[in-house]
């Protein structure tokens, strides 16, 4: 039913650069799977009586309205709501996918601009300052108007928070039925008065932690582990291994709060549990090939642990499945001429692999079903020295690369266009760098600058925190970073 105070269907902004047709239907596909699996692993999680995350719950809150897309008036699919047929109903809609992920409390208006108010009254209302983003993460709820019990705004559910600050949303009423829409939170309008968006709602209770960060360091070959606690303190590094020799680290972080850690020592590959307890298994050969130079990992929501490995510039593949047996390393990418590999994983699945050759950057994608797409070129500076990737919960992938000592950011979307490099930290004297993502999406970056460790984070919004001193060690030699759930 169109009504004068729901809101009037107007063009979608599309994320920069605009994806094609089959790109964003391609993504669309690819965004409701992986939030279908996300929800499946959280709520295999529930029945085994782990509990549930602040950072599951955002992700339940996403996965639920995603999973409503189509859903209309036509049909009365949208009577579970409320009375959509009669009604405005995009208040409805939102107060729904709250109550059905478990939030609580949840807003009784049927008032667009009225849910803004709720959230006011309830101290968990976030102004959107004019002509800038917020702080938008998935599971609020945007409101299109002023708060106020007034008519002619709208609401919608955030289900993603991209690179170059557009957002994702779920909208009830829009155009008589739940649509997705990729907007820009800064000049998005909608409602019968065409409303730009005043801020967010929060779902109490479900403000998502930055989850812990480790980092493995090598110092004179031997490996140390420290930590960033979610709080922000750190645990000052450890030695891991008494063992030397070793030349190039990886991490990767489970969902069950384990961390693995993969070492090169002798060619040789050796893989090490650190579990969520605190205790470590102790190395493994994992590959004993003797020729292993560099090595990346990267962890999938049912805990296979994936293990990229180079050997005399060709990259190989392994698994080590969550039951611990491996599969054994099978030719990935025979290039013959790669000089540095990075790895990352997105909720569905799919392996992101990034290789250096040339100083340019190569991506190249494992699916989830085991086919490869092949490498395709990403960026071709021509002068790239070092580069690291992670993976984020809506599908987009960071990477980041050093081009003179200086740090550049880059962001491949969902839908898989790329946003392109931009300057992150130019300070000119980095030789080394890491990266991982924490559950609510902010970016931890480390960096190495002459022996020391120097640690940024990227916000979801966009914004730099700017690099700090970790480790003041100056003797450092690699490092690689992971986030595990925070304990």
């Amino acid at each position: 039913m169109t009504t004068t105070t729901g809101p009037k269907p107007a063009p979608v902004l599309a994320t920069t650069p605009a994806p094609t047709p089959t790109a964003l239907i391609a993504r669309t596909a690819r965004l409701v799977v992986n939030l279908a699996i996300a929800l499946a692993v959280m709520t295999a999680a529930l029945v085994m009586g782990t509990g549930t995350s602040h950072a599951a719950t955002r992700a339940q809150i996403a996965a639920i309205a995603e999973a409503e897309v189509g859903n209309a008036e036509s049909n009365g699919s949208c009577l579970k709501y409320g009375p959509c047929t009669t009604t405005p109903w995009c208040a409805y809609f939102a107060s729904w996918v709250w109550r059905s992920a478990g939030v609580s409390p949840v807003p009784t208006t049927a008032v667009a601009r009225g849910v803004g108010l709720w959230g006011q009254q309830q101290g968990l209302f976030s102004s959107r300052p004019a002509g800038g983003v917020g702080n938008p993460e998935p599971g609020d709820i945007a409101v299109y108007g002023a708060p106020a019990n007034a008519s002619g705004g709208h609401v919608s559910i955030v289900t993603a928070v991209h690179a170059d600050g557009t957002i994702t949303t779920v909208d009830g009423n829009y155009g008589d039925k739940v649509a997705r829409r990729v907007i820009d939170p800064r000049t998005a309008r909608s409602g019968a008065d065409s409303l730009l968006i005043s801020g967010y709602v929060k779902p109490k209770g479900a403000e998502a932690p930055g989850g812990d960060l480790h980092v493995t360091t090598t110092v004179g070959g031997r490996p140390f582990h420290n930590m960033r606690y979610a709080n922000g303190s750190w645990s000052g590094a450890n030695v891991s291994d008494p063992s030397g020799g070793i030349t190039d680290t990886a991490e990767a972080g489970a969902s069950n709060g384990d961390m693995h850690v993969l070492t090169v020592a002798g060619g040789q590959l050796l893989h090490t549990l650190r579990y969520a307890n605190g205790s470590w298994s102790g190395a493994q050969v994992a590959d004993g090939n003797g020729a292993i130079s560099k090595v990346a990992a990267a962890t999938t929501p049912g805990g296979d642990l994936h293990v990229l490995t180079l050997v005399q510039g060709k990259v190989f593949h392994n698994i080590r499945y969550a039951n611990g047996s491996w599969n054994g390393a099978q030719l990935a990418d025979g290039n013959g001429a790669i000089s540095e590999i990075a790895a990352a994983t997105t909720p569905g699945g799919d392996l992101h692999v990034l290789t250096l050759v040339q100083g340019k950057v190569f991506h190249n994608l494992r699916y989830a079903n085991g086919s490869w797409s092949g490498a395709g070129l990403a960026d071709g500076n021509g002068a790239v020295t070092d580069i690291a990737a992670a993976g984020v919960f809506n599908g987009d992938v960071h990477v980041l690369t050093l081009v003179g000592g200086q740090v550049f950011h880059n962001a491949r979307y969902a839908n898989g266009s790329w946003i392109g490099a931009q300057l992150a930290d130019g300070r000119g004297l980095v030789s080394r760098v890491a990266a991982a993502t924490a559950p609510n999406g902010d970016l931890h970056v480390l960096t190495l600058v002459s022996g020391k460790v120097f640690h940024d984070m990227r916000y979801v919004s966009g914004a730099w925190n700017g690099p700090q001193v970790a480790d003041g060690n100056g003797a450092v030699d690699t490092i690689a970073a992971a986030v595990t759930p925070q304990r």
